[in-house]
């Protein structure tokens, strides 16, 4: 079994631990030279994505709470969750976007405030509302979201996965974020140790029903594969870690090291029946019984990357989900481990929470 160190740590990080909400902190195993996966899930609210220093400001904080446990090193990994940046549209908007009651009643009073750049993207975006105010901000947070996570990555010598980001046509130029006039793809961008976004970003393929309406998926393509210090790591975007054919690639590439970003939408979904693959047929090998019958939680030790990975020969990751209060929407999950082969879930708290894998 994997030893566990930690555990509530709100009275242990002084006067920011309430503002961080930061309930759980646990370790797998022990240092043993090879470095270390990190699975970070911070709590968000809207406010913190009101300036580009708050945002990156909490990032740090969350960096800086795991630096002070020697989690961080030259061979750390950390994972940041699915729509961590996507979130970033409301950089620079107005208390009553912030205020809103529901998601809906903020994108409207977004869309008030800066209705002629939305209207100048919607051709672009095919006369659709939603993606056009995502066009009309994307250069603003892409710049945010790059130099946030560029730097944190350089500041605290780490390879970072920074989540994943909406965003038209996002790709990687010489280490440097760049974004282009296709279409909306939800992607993580992983940074190396010096800063520089590796190549290419990992784009989402298996789109939920929810996403179709705005984001395209990846075209059928190897998922990426990146050289680390740690390893070769792989990077999965939430549901590409349910179909068998996201890992093949992943095998052929000898990856070692799997980060599955993932986001749950719905408060309390963890222990509720699971509905089933949504959005794409199920593969093969899921029992057409289990949907209605096993938990959600169970369904993501079953079908995703804790129950496909070893398969692929990968005998560590690390699944992360965000976490937080945006508006109307809720959020669910606890990190999913696995340290060679050995599969762990971390406490399930209503709050932010770390998780170092020790490789």
């Amino acid at each position: 079994m994997s030893t566990r160190t930690g555990g509530a740590i709100d009275d242990l990080d002084g006067a920011g631990a309430d503002d961080l909400r930061l309930l759980a902190a646990e370790a797998l195993g022990g240092d043993a030279g090879r470095g270390n996966l990190l699975g970070i899930q911070p709590w968000m609210e809207p406010r913190h994505y009101a300036t580009a220093e708050r945002f990156a400001a909490r990032m740090d904080a969350y960096l800086a709470a795991a630096g002070a446990r020697g989690w961080l090193g030259p061979r750390t990994v950390a994972v940041l969750p699915e729509y961590l940046g996507t979130w970033l549209v409301l950089a620079g908007a107005g208390p009553a976007v912030l205020a809103a009651a529901t998601l809906r009643q903020a994108m409207v009073r977004l869309l008030l405030e800066r209705p002629l750049s939305v209207a100048a993207a919607l051709p672009g975006a095919g006369w659709r509302v939603v993606p056009a105010l995502f066009r009309a901000r994307a250069a603003r947070m892409a710049a945010i979201y790059e130099r946030t996570c560029s730097a944190l990555a350089r500041r605290y010598g780490i390879t970072l996965v920074a989540g994943s980001i909406l965003l038209p046509a996002p790709g990687v130029r010489n280490g440097r974020l760049v974004i282009g006039r296709g279409p909306l793809y939800n992607a993580a961008v992983v940074f190396g140790p010096d800063g520089a976004a590796l190549a290419p970003p990992a784009r989402k393929r298996f789109l939920t029903e929810a996403e179709r309406p705005f984001t395209a998926p990846a075209p059928q393509a190897e998922p990426p594969v990146y050289t680390t210090p740690a390893g070769r790591l792989g990077v999965l975007v939430c549901a590409d870690a349910f179909f068998p054919e996201s890992y093949a690639p992943l095998a052929a590439s000898r990856a070692g090291l799997l980060a599955v970003p993932s986001y749950l939408e719905h408060a309390g979904c963890w222990e509720q029946p699971w509905p089933g693959y949504n959005g794409a047929p199920p593969p093969a090998d899921v029992s057409p019984t289990d949907p209605g019958r096993i938990r959600e939680g169970d369904a993501w030790l079953r079908y995703g990357m804790a129950g496909r990975m070893a398969r692929a020969g990968i005998p560590h990751g690390v699944n992360v989900f965000l976490r937080g209060r945006m508006w109307d929407l809720g959020s669910d999950g606890p990190i999913i481990a696995v340290r060679g082969g050995e599969r762990s879930v971390a406490p399930r708290v209503d709050g932010a929470s770390l998780l170092c894998v020790w490789l």
